[in-house]
């Protein structure tokens, strides 16, 4: 949510609209310019993808419920194999 007092305008559309319009060109590969009517402007969810692109968010919501799983088995959250070297026992 955006801080009113440090700049931040009202958000006119809501992440649950952005995310519809975001995942139906995903989903059926058309072109931005050719969202339906009833989702948002092709401006702004391109705008947003691109945005949460360059700032990460993509990664960290994929990311996210990777970590999760790994956590609820037992596991420290990452791989296990990264950054560790190679032991032998014996």
């Amino acid at each position: 949510m955006r801080n009113l007092r440090k700049g931040g305008g009202v958000r006119k559309y809501g992440d649950r609209s952005v995310l519809d319009s975001i995942f139906y060109v995903l989903r059926s590969g058309c072109r931005w310019r050719m969202l339906p009517r009833d989702l948002l402007p092709w401006d702004a969810a391109h705008r947003w993808f691109t945005k949460w692109r360059r700032d990460g968010s993509w990664d960290r919501i994929h990311d996210e419920p990777r970590r999760r799983l790994r956590i609820g088995a037992g596991g420290a959250g990452r791989s296990e194999t990264v950054g560790r070297p190679a032991t032998t026992n014996g």
